[in-house]
């Protein structure tokens, strides 16, 4: 892999692997939703952390929650470029959160996708550490989601929320790219 960074927009890279993976996203029954600031720039090879974002999204596609969204947000710190996807579904394990970046590594939730080999969140870290950028995982959940469980166990297992939208409560993955702002 031969990197040439240079400082440029985020957004239009962001689009482009949004693009690439929109389809099987709808196959799911997933949209995709950007949000976050979109005239930033960072430093980077576009062609390679297009192909990283990518890989990203590619797994939010595959293990999040069908019918459920999936989110792009885009933020700019003093130092560097933050791009996150996250999805909803079965979130990692604090165990997985180093393991995921092996070569040829399946996670627990791998048994329920019959594509792919292990290669992608590895490729996608060897790019990030080429380009002195990083990524990094994490689980999330949404206020909305602990409000839900408080509540469902307050009723014993109730299934249906009080109003709002549901397709925001939850709990999932979310993978960050950090990239630097400028060379």
């Amino acid at each position: 892999m031969q990197m040439r960074p240079t400082e440029q927009p985020i957004l239009e890279m962001v689009l482009a692997a949004i693009d690439q993976i929109a389809w099987k996203a709808e196959q799911n029954g997933q949209e995709i939703c950007l949000e976050g600031a979109q005239d930033i720039c960072g430093v980077y090879d576009r062609r390679w952390i297009e192909e990283a974002l990518f890989n990203l999204l590619d797994n939010a596609v595959k293990y999040g929650e069908k019918g459920r969204k999936i989110i792009v947000s885009m933020e700019e710190y003093p130092m560097v470029v933050r791009i996150d996807v996250k999805n909803y579904g079965v979130p990692l394990t604090r165990a997985e959160y180093g393991k995921v970046y092996q070569r040829f590594y399946r996670g627990n939730n791998a048994a329920l996708v019959k594509e792919g080999v292990g290669l992608g969140l590895y490729l996608t870290r060897k790019i990030l550490n080429q380009e002195n950028g990083y990524v990094k995982a994490e689980v999330w959940r949404t206020e909305a989601w602990r409000e839900e469980v408080w509540r469902a166990e307050i009723t014993e297992g109730a299934a249906e929320t009080q109003g709002g939208d549901t397709s925001l409560k939850g709990q999932g993955s979310v993978f960050s790219i950090f990239l630097p702002k400028s060379q």
